[in-house]
């Protein structure tokens, strides 16, 4: 479930990287009902252009595709540790997101991703403090100022919850140019 849309299936690319570490994954899979773009355009980029090509022009990519390409850049630099699955949370009404925590904790699942709001976070630092199981992945949509994840850190650790944060997903659009400052694994 995302927002209002119901997702029973989402189709993507699987890529792989081979380098001298060893072998890395990364997927392009565009989020229906909410991403502009779509798998036969990005299947058609990967075989019409070269990686390093793509690489050059990652700004100007569809989503999925910019995803998948800094998914192997920070893979590059980082540590090979398996990555959970998760399950997704939509922001909206507070009661209904713990009903579905709840029953996203019943079935198993220790991680879940929230589409977050750039303001709001109150509610947010409650939810999570509600749930000390679940590692939260957030996401920010790009929606960020580097002033505003600041403040976003700030409020986690004044509720002792950074322990609870998995990763903050695209805070902002410029991430590689902003992210000097970051005291929280990020992802793109």
């Amino acid at each position: 479930r995302y927002g209002d849309h119901e997702i029973s299936s989402r189709c993507g690319v699987l890529l792989k990287k081979d380098t001298e570490g060893g072998t890395a994954f990364a997927e392009a899979a565009p989020l229906p009902g909410h991403s502009e773009d779509n798998l036969p355009e990005t299947i058609a980029l990967l075989r019409r252009r070269r990686p390093q090509e793509l690489i050059a022009e990652a700004g100007s990519l569809p989503a999925s595709l910019r995803f998948a390409l800094e998914s192997f850049s920070i893979k590059a630099v980082t540590s090979a540790a398996p990555v959970q699955s998760n399950a997704l949370l939509a922001w909206g009404d507070y009661q209904k997101m713990v009903l579905r925590l709840e029953q996203i904790q019943q079935d198993g699942y220790r991680v879940c991703k929230i589409k977050i709001p750039p303001s709001g976070w109150d509610a947010l630092a409650e939810l999570m403090g509600s749930f000390p199981g679940i590692q939260f992945r957030l996401d920010a949509n790009q929606a960020f100022s580097p002033q505003g994840l600041e403040r976003l850190y700030k409020l986690i650790d004044s509720h002792g919850l950074s322990g609870s944060v998995d990763y903050i997903e695209e805070p902002f659009p410029t991430f590689w140019q902003e992210a000097s400052f970051l005291n929280y694994p990020l992802s793109t």
